[in-house]
């Protein structure tokens, strides 16, 4: 077996191995850079077999069909597609406040477009049917802890803004976290309007 043989073997048995539903790139599969081209090919050969799809420029999907939707193919994760742009283009990137607050459980409103701020360029791309908005900031304390839960609550304090942060409002996000989340987020860099009502609660 030559080496692009043992490649394309290597390529396929990796994928295979991966979960359904797992999104990807080529250095999930091989950090050697002098490879990149030939995984790249034995991939291409995978999305024509029908075994992934390529869902943006270099991010791949291991398709996960829906058992209640009649074997419908379901559209790849967006919360891990976003955490594999932000390894892939070494970018930060936080769930934007309107989200956030859906999330968390303190609004029913679903935006239409998922929006995420960046310390990366602003741009707008799909995946899988579904509108993705980066916007750029350089607000380093929004950025705080990006895609986790600490992160999430950040981002929907800051999307409150002065006039409604209040203990109520942190009681709420303090039931969504953990302990340890809740004691990271009361350590974070915040301005004082936020910092009040978090240090009021954590000391009542």
């Amino acid at each position: 077996m030559n080496i692009s043989n043992t490649i394309a073997a290597n390529v396929r048995q990796t994928v295979a191995n991966f979960p359904k539903g797992r999104v990807f790139t080529v250095e999930d599969i091989s950090i050697e850079v002098e490879l990149k081209q030939a995984v790249q090919r034995s991939l291409s050969r995978l999305i024509e077999e029908g075994s992934i799809r390529r869902i943006y420029k270099g991010i791949y999907y291991k398709p996960e069909v829906s058992r209640i939707l009649k074997g419908r193919v379901l559209p790849p994760n967006i919360d891990q597609t976003v955490k594999v742009i932000s390894v892939k283009n070494n970018e930060i990137i936080q769930m934007h406040g309107a989200l956030a607050c859906n999330r968390l459980g303190l609004s029913t409103q679903m935006p239409m477009t998922k929006v995420f701020h960046t310390n990366g360029s602003s741009r707008e791309i799909e995946i899988g049917g579904a509108r993705i908005k980066f916007l750029h900031t350089n607000n380093d304390q929004l950025l705080q802890y990006a895609g986790t839960n600490v992160g999430i609550a950040i981002s929907a304090l800051h999307y409150f803004g002065r006039r409604f942060v209040n203990i109520e409002v942190i009681e709420k996000i303090r039931l969504k976290l953990t302990p340890r989340e809740f004691r990271r987020l009361q350590k974070a860099s915040l301005p004082a309007w936020i910092k009040k009502p978090l240090n009021s609660l954590a000391h009542g």
